[in-house]
């Protein structure tokens, strides 16, 4: 078994790749601890047969088996969880059986107590008190939403819980009111959702039915209860609409908050409902995100802690995380145009998928964002439509099939450096898919050199001819030249970057393309096709384009493709198709 730093560690490393220094930090340990650490559940993941840990530069998991990490990972329960599920199961339970029953020292299980006091703060409290045994105390949910929201996050949790009872027997128990919750809770909660809530209400059941006698009624009767309290709290939310509502623009007007989204105020209600209908807790790692996310937008998470405090007046047992509700004012800022970029969201929490969601739309440019709530769902969606990226929860990505692909997967809510990844992402897409738009054939000059060979009057010439073309403006050839003569022009394996600012107010960027018949000199570089980039004064981001033409001319380099020497090949070479390339003899 591993220890409980070494099962820290392998689920850092899980939720993606780190080094040395913050696996330290994550620790609480030194570099030299990390280094010995990390050697010993790498070769236990060996003995294993689920993979090992390698370091190049950081350390990041190799698997070699997706099924037995997976089982691994599910089996495994920090001692924080194995003594709350003590306690969750049996009210009052002594330090001395749970310590039996968890294989833990008297003095682990009070550390445990102290870590998960720590991490609860506001939600539940731990207190052990001589002759009772331990007291917990539940101010922000219940201690069936409490162990729901765990099971969410933790797949070991989940594994105890499923070990415990069985959903199916339960649920043909409680009989056609358990059918009837299912269908009034489906606009706001996932299967998932409902499925380990009943299981969490079952685990519980002391808790719900503190004075039944057999077992299996207990249950039933919990799940009972536990049901109805959900639908009178559903009900009463609903009814009171126009009260919450009224909250929320007081907060925003109190803030000086304008965002520019009308519906704002009914998204926030709608994440009240899923909140109150099903408790979430943020992870560390959100945590953390949090706090430095905290630090840049200090009015908007003033509002976040204000209106989670108007929510709690309202209604004592509505739990709402704060920093949520700041991020749905953060992500609701600005608008962008939608462009057709297609993206597969998967997320098992939909609180966390729907702030997501609008993170990506408030930082991409226009993207239409599907959401799925599990791998099952995630698969049916991308058989039945075209999904031009697909990203989403890490726990998710390491059980998704090869087949269907997986563009990028993260941990949480979305770091700022990861929506500008998607946007990468989102921009390949777009680009490759729009070469002809912004390439069309007319901008594409197939150029006759005569007796001479110097870049700069042939460059001249050919700008001169798509002039007369049409395809630019006199005055737009001019930009280009001057921009050109102003300092070192931008040339790579053989290909020259002129570019320029157009006052044409395009929506998007201009590409045009000179192909010389022979290869012109500039100085020491041998220049066997010209690239022309037009941008636009209204674009905000210059620099995509040359970024995603930098990586075209690097993935050409990697597969040792030879320039095109057509429309259809310049094309083809701006996708990243270099098959024809292999089609022809050498030499041709």
């Amino acid at each position: 078994m591993l220890s409980k730093r070494q099962r820290q560690l392998l689920r850092t490393l899980d939720e993606g790749p780190r080094s040395g220094s913050e696996l330290a930090r994550a620790l609480g340990v030194s570099r030299r601890t990390v280094i010995r650490e990390v050697a010993s559940v790498s070769a236990w993941l060996e003995s294993m047969g689920a993979g090992s840990i390698a370091s190049d530069p950081n350390y990041h998991l190799v698997v070699t088996s997706d099924e037995a990490l997976a089982s691994l990972l599910s089996q495994d329960l920090s001692d924080e969880a194995r003594v709350l599920l003590c306690v969750l199961r049996t009210p009052g339970v002594a330090i001395a059986q749970v310590a039996e029953e968890t294989y833990l020292s008297p003095r682990a299980v009070r550390a445990a107590m102290a870590e998960a006091n720590d991490r609860l703060q506001g939600i539940a409290s731990l207190e052990a008190r001589v002759g009772y045994g331990i007291d917990a105390r539940f101010t922000g949910m219940e201690a069936p939403d409490l162990l729901a929201a765990l099971a969410m996050d933790s797949s070991g949790v989940l594994a105890e819980l499923e070990r415990s009872c069985s959903v199916d027997s339960l649920m043909r128990m409680v009989g056609e009111k358990s059918d009837e919750y299912r269908l009034l809770m489906e606009p706001y909660l996932s299967q998932r959702q409902l499925r380990i809530q009943t299981l969490a209400a079952a685990y519980c059941c002391a808790w719900i039915v503190p004075d039944s006698t057999g077992v299996a009624d207990a249950r039933v009767r919990a799940v009972s209860l536990f049901q109805e309290r959900k639908q009178r709290l559903l009900y009463r939310l609903i009814t009171h609409r126009a009260a919450i509502l009224a909250r929320i623009n007081e907060a925003l007007s109190s803030h000086g908050i304008r965002p520019t989204r009308e519906d704002l105020g009914s998204l926030i209600f709608d994440h009240v409902l899923r909140c109150a209908l099903f408790p979430t807790i943020m992870s560390a790692e959100i945590q953390r995100q949090m706090r430095s996310m905290r630090t840049e937008h200090p009015f908007e998470f003033d509002f976040g802690s204000d209106l989670s405090e108007s929510f709690r007046e309202f209604d004592e047992h509505l739990y709402v995380e704060r920093d949520f509700l700041s991020l749905y004012v953060l992500a609701s800022l600005e608008h962008y145009s939608q462009r057709p970029v297609h993206v597969l969201l998967v997320c098992s929490r939909p609180s966390v998928a729907t702030i997501n969601k609008t993170l990506i739309e408030r930082g991409v440019d226009g993207v239409e964002i599907e959401l799925a709530d599990d791998e099952a769902q995630a698969k049916r969606l991308l058989e039945q439509g075209a999904h031009d990226l697909v990203v989403g929860d890490s726990t998710v990505a390491s059980r998704f099939s090869a087949e269907h692909g997986w563009d990028l997967s993260f941990s949480g809510v979305l770091s700022a450096a990861e929506v500008d990844r998607i946007r990468q992402l989102a921009l390949r897409v777009l680009y490759e898919r729009d070469i002809e738009s912004l390439l069309p054939k007319g901008s594409y000059l197939e150029l006759h050199v005569g007796g001479g060979t110097d870049y700069l009057s042939e460059r001249s010439c050919g700008l001169k001819v798509l002039e007369e073309r049409g395809a630019l403006s006199a005055e737009e050839t001019a930009l280009i030249l001057d921009r050109e003569s102003q300092g070192e022009r931008l040339q790579l394996d053989g290909v020259a970057f002129p570019h320029s600012i157009t006052p044409v107010m395009a929506a998007t960027f201009r590409l045009l393309v000179i192909r010389p018949d022979v290869p012109l000199r500039d100085g020491d570089e041998s220049i066997g096709l010209i690239v022309i980039t037009l941008a636009s004064q209204r674009l905000a981001d210059k620099s995509s384009m040359f970024n995603y033409l930098f990586s075209v001319m690097h993935d050409a380099e990697r597969s040792r493709a030879r320039l095109p020497r057509s429309y259809e090949e310049v094309v083809s070479f701006l996708r990243r198709d270099f098959g024809y390339s292999a089609s022809e003899e050498e030499g041709e």
